[in-house]
C-alpha cells in the first residue's frame, strides 16, 4: 500500500472498540496459561506480534466477511482491524514478560524463598512497605500463591472468593502508578518523534508494513488485496506445513524433523578456533521475511557486524586475554565488557544524535504547544500542547515517585532520563531494523553505577533502584513497549485511522489490561501454585535477590570498615562495589565516538556499513540468534534484485509477508495444541 489521503482518514467504529477491548481482556486471560506455564516458545518474550496477526488473519477471512454478507454496514471497516491489531500488539506482553512475569516475583518472591543460608533478609530489609506485603499468622498471601489455596475450592467462583485480593491492591496501586506514567512518557515521545522519522527521515517500519498489508483491499481500491494473493497463501502454507511436520514429530518419534535452531559449535572446539564460540545459525522463518522489508545496508549490518565481533574475539583470544569466545557472554564486569559496553555508548549517542536530527521538529511542536506558532494542519489529531504536557507531567511525576520512595532526586532525574533514552534507543531499532527481539544489558540503574558506585549510593538507595529497574526493565528491555507505540502511530496514519483514535484506544488497552491480567496471574498462582507449575520467572532468583543481597552485604561491610578507619582507605583495601568500571566507561565513550564516525563517513563514503548491527553488540544474546537469519534474507533479496529486478522483487514481497504470517498462525496453533495436550516440550519456533 501507498498510504491514504487525508479524506480517507477517520476514527474506529464503536465495533473496533468493543472487538479490540473484547480480545484484549482474552488475550489476558489466556496468555499466562500458554506462556507462564508450557516451557518452549514464549508468545510474551518479544515482540513479534503473533497473537494480533492471528486476530486480523480471523477476522478479515472470517468474521468481517460473515458480517458483511449478513449486512453490509456491520462489517468492519480497515480502520476498525487496524484498531485491533494496535490495541492487542501494545497489550501483548503486559500479561506475561512485560510486565505480570516479573513485577509479582520482583515483590514477593524474596519473602518466600528466603532462608537463613540466604541471607537475603539483608536485602529485603530495604524494601518499601507498600511495595510488597508479608505473610502474618492469620493470612498468608505469599504462601499461597506459591504453594496454591489450601484447601483448593473446587468452584471457580470459591477459589476467586479464596483468593486474598486486599493484601495485594495495595503493592499494584502503588506500581500501576509509576507504569502508567512510564506509558505516558512512551506515547508522548513518540507522537513528537513520530513525522521526523515517518515524513523526514522515511524509516522503513516493517513491523507495521505487515499488518498494513493484511488489511489491503478493505474500504479502499488495490490491485491485488492480500488474501487473494497465491504467493501470499504460498509463503503461509509452506510455514504451516513446515511447523506441522515438526510438532507431529514431538507425537510421532517416527516422523523426521526439519532442524532450525543449530550451530557449528562442535567444529570450534579446538584453538584457535575455539575464539569464535559460539556460532549459532539458527533459523527464524519471520526474521527472515522481515529482513526482505528492509534496506540492504541494514540487513547486511547486522550480520557483518556480529563477524567483525567474531574477529576480534579471534584476535583477542590469540593475544591470550581469554581462553575463547565464551569468556565475552552476558553481562560481567572488566574486560568481558568491552563489546557490551561499545553497543551501550553507541545506542545512547544513537538517541542523541537522533533528538538532535530532530531539534527543528521538536522545536516547531514546542512552539505550537507555547502558542508561539500556529499549527500547519497536519497534526490536529495530536496536539503538540497534549503530547508535551504528557511528557511534562509523567516525567516529574515519575521522578517524584521514585522521591516519595526515598530515592535521592540528583538519583531519580537520570534514572528517569537514562529509561527514556533507551526506551527511544531500541525503537529506532524496532522502526529501522525490524529487531522485534532485542535485550540491553545495562539498566538505567546500571548506567547511573558507572558514575556513582553503588557504596556512593548506599545500601537502601541501590535496593530501592534496583527494584524499581527491574519492574520497569522486565527481562532486559526484550520487550519494551516504545518500539509498538511508535509503529502503531505510524500503522495509523498509512491506514487511514486517525492517530488521536489510536491513541486513546491503545491507553484504554493498557489500563484495561494491567486490571485483567493482575487478576488472570494471580487467580493462575493460586489455582496451581507458582512454585511448583509456573515457569522460572517467579523465582527470581538469579538476576535480582541473589546477586543484590550480596552487593548489599559488600555495600554494608565496606561502610563498616570506613566507620572503623581513620582516614582513606589505601587503594588495595577497596572493594569492587566501591569502584568505577573504566573499562566499562571508556567502551561506551569509544562506542559513541565510533557510531558519531560512522555517521560522518557514511555522509562521504556510500558503502561504509551502516552502524545498527554495531549497536547490537549492546547484547550479545539476541545478535548471536538473529544474525543467521538477517543474513539468509539479505542474501535472498540481492539475489532477487539482481537477478529478476524491482518488478520480480515487488512480486516476491507478498511471498515473504506471508513467511511471517505463516510463523505467526503456526506459533499460535502449536502453543494451543500443546496446552491442550499438556505437552511441554515442543519446538522453538521464535528467538528468545
Amino acid at each position: 500500500m501507498v498510504g491514504v489521503s487525508a479524506s480517507e482518514t477517520r476514527s474506529a467504529t464503536w465495533r473496533g472498540w468493543t472487538l479490540g477491548l473484547g480480545l484484549v481482556v482474552l488475550q489476558c486471560i489466556l496468555l499466562p496459561q500458554l506462556d507462564l506455564m508450557l516451557s518452549r516458545t514464549v508468545l510474551t518474550n518479544s515482540l513479534f506480534p503473533a497473537s494480533s496477526v492471528l486476530y486480523v488473519f480471523l477476522l478479515v477471512l472470517g468474521i468481517n466477511a460473515a458480517l458483511a454478507a449478513f449486512r453490509t454496514q456491520f462489517g468492519l471497516t480497515r480502520q476498525d482491524l487496524i484498531m485491533v491489531f494496535c490495541m492487542t500488539m501494545l497489550t501483548n506482553a503486559i500479561p506475561g514478560c512485560g510486565f505480570m512475569a516479573f513485577w509479582v516475583p520482583t515483590v514477593v518472591a524474596g519473602k518466600f524463598y528466603a532462608t537463613a543460608e540466604n541471607n537475603w533478609a539483608v536485602f529485603l530489609q530495604h524494601v518499601p512497605p507498600e511495595w510488597t506485603m508479608t505473610d502474618t499468622e492469620t493470612s498468608r498471601p505469599i504462601e499461597q500463591f506459591y504453594m496454591g489455596l489450601q484447601p483448593m475450592p473446587e468452584t471457580f467462583a470459591g477459589r476467586m472468593q479464596a483468593i486474598p485480593w486486599r493484601a495485594w491492591i495495595g503493592p499494584f496501586g502503588v506500581w500501576v502508578i509509576a507504569i502508567l506514567m512510564l506509558f505516558g512518557m512512551m506515547f508522548a515521545i513518540c507522537g513528537l518523534l513520530r513525522r521526523q522519522w515517518a515524513e523526514h527521515e522515511r524509516l522503513t517500519f516493517p513491523l507495521a508494513q505487515l499488518p498494513e498489508d493484511l488489511v489491503s483491499g478493505i474500504d479502499a481500491s488495490h490491485p491485488r488485496p492480500f488474501f487473494k494473493d497465491k504467493m501470499a497463501w504460498w509463503g503461509i502454507g509452506l510455514v504451516l506445513a513446515l511447523y506441522s511436520l515438526n510438532h507431529l514429530a514431538v507425537f510421532y518419534p517416527q516422523i523426521p524433523q526439519i532442524e532450525l535452531q543449530g550451530g557449528i559449535d562442535k567444529y570450534l572446539t579446538e584453538r584457535p578456533w575455539n575464539s569464535l564460540l559460539p556460532v549459532w545459525t539458527s533459523i527464524f522463518i519471520s526474521i527472515v521475511g522481515l529482513s526482505y522489508l528492509l534496506s540492504l545496508e541494514v540487513s547486511f549490518s547486522v550480520w557483518f557486524y556480529f563477524w567483525v565481533h567474531k574477529l576480534i574475539c579471534f584476535i583477542l583470544v590469540g593475544m591470550g586475554m581469554a581462553d575463547s569466545g565464551w569468556y565475552w557472554w552476558g553481562d560481567g564486569p572488566g574486560y568481558k565488557s568491552i563489546f557490551r559496553s561499545q553497543g551501550t555508548g553507541a545506542l545512547l549517542m544513537l538517541v542523541l544524535l537522533g533528538f538532535w536530527m530532530a531539534r527543528r521538529e521538536l522545536k516547531r511542536s514546542l512552539w505550537q504547544a507555547l502558542g508561539l506558532q500556529e499549527t500547519d494542519g497536519k497534526d490536529e489529531e495530536a496536539s503538540p500542547r497534549a503530547l508535551w504536557s504528557m511528557l511534562i507531567v509523567c516525567f516529574f511525576g515519575s521522578v517524584a515517585w521514585l522521591v516519595y520512595f526515598g530515592v535521592n532526586v540528583l538519583y531519580a532525574v537520570p534514572l528517569v532520563v537514562l529509561l527514556m533514552m533507551i526506551l527511544t534507543g531500541l525503537t529506532r531499532l524496532l522502526c529501522e531494523g525490524g529487531l522485534f527481539f532485542m535485550q540491553f544489558y545495562e539498566f538505567p540503574a546500571r548506567l547511573l553505577q558507572t558514575a556513582v558506585p553503588p557504596s556512593a549510593l548506599g545500601a537502601e538507595t541501590f535496593v530501592r533502584i534496583s527494584i524499581w529497574d527491574r519492574v520497569m526493565v522486565a527481562d532486559w528491555f526484550r520487550v519494551a513497549f516504545m518500539p509498538v507505540v511508535m509503529n502503531s502511530l505510524h500503522l495509523a496514519t498509512r491506514t487511514g485511522l486517525k492517530r488521536r483514535s489510536v491513541m486513546l484506544g491503545m491507553g484504554a488497552a493498557v489500563f484495561v489490561a494491567l486490571f485483567v491480567s493482575f487478576g488472570s496471574v494471580l487467580y493462575l498462582g493460586y489455582s496451581e501454585g507458582a512454585a511448583a507449575k509456573m515457569q522460572w520467572y517467579f523465582k527470581d532468583e538469579w538476576f535480582l535477590h541473589k546477586p543484590k543481597t550480596y552487593q548489599v552485604q559488600q555495600i554494608e561491610a565496606y561502610e563498616k570498615k570506613l566507620a572503623q578507619t581513620d582516614g582513606p582507605l589505601a587503594a588495595e583495601d577497596i572493594p569492587e562495589i566501591a569502584r568505577r568500571d573504566w573499562i566499562l566507561i571508556v567502551g561506551e565513550f569509544f562506542g559513541a565516538g565510533f557510531l558519531l564516525l560512522s555517521v560522518w563517513l557514511r555522509s562521504y563514503v556510500f558503502w561504509f556499513p551502516h552502524p545498527i548491527g554495531y549497536v547490537m553488540w549492546m547484547a550479545n544474546y539476541p545478535h548471536y540468534q538473529v544474525w543467521f537469519s538477517f543474513f539468509i534474507g539479505w542474501m535472498l533479496k540481492a539475489a532477487i534484485l539482481k537477478y529478476g529486478g524491482s518488478r520480480a522483487y515487488l512480486r516476491a514481497r507478498r511471498f515473504f509477508i506471508g513467511l511471517v504470517v505463516g510463523e505467526a498462525l503456526g506459533v499460535i496453533l502449536w502453543k494451543v495444541v500443546f496446552w491442550l495436550t499438556s505437552e511441554t516440550s515442543g519446538f522453538a519456533m521464535l528467538p528468545g
